[in-house]
């Protein structure tokens, strides 16, 4: 009964940390909460080598989402501070075209 406990202990899910990664990362960590999810059903029939099993491929999933993620966020990181400039005068000039002053605006 010990040796149960301790084989149940050591096996980690990895499941809420697959949930928040598929939240505010990447959404490929959805094929993480599977895993973390087969995992926690293993856990639960007693089949600890398919446990083990799941809950490496729900770690490698967590951090290629993990990865996959920072890249997207960096990247729209630097689109901003790239575009910046032009989306400040994008930005001038939609409220300008929405605004009802247009008709006043001395250009026209």
């Amino acid at each position: 009964m010990i040796e149960q406990k301790t084989r149940a202990e050591s096996v980690r899910s990895h499941l809420f940390v697959a949930i928040l990664v598929t939240i505010f990362l990447f959404p490929t960590g959805i094929v993480a909460v599977r895993a973390a999810r087969k995992c926690l059903d293993a856990q639960g029939v007693g089949d600890w080598e398919s446990a083990c099993k799941y809950s490496r491929e729900a770690r490698t999933w967590v951090i290629i989402s993990t990865i996959l993620g920072g890249v997207v966020i960096l990247f729209l990181v630097w689109l901003v501070y790239l575009y910046w400039p032009q989306l400040v005068l994008l930005w001038r000039n939609w409220r300008l075209i929405m605004s009802e002053d247009l008709l006043n605006y001395p250009g026209y």
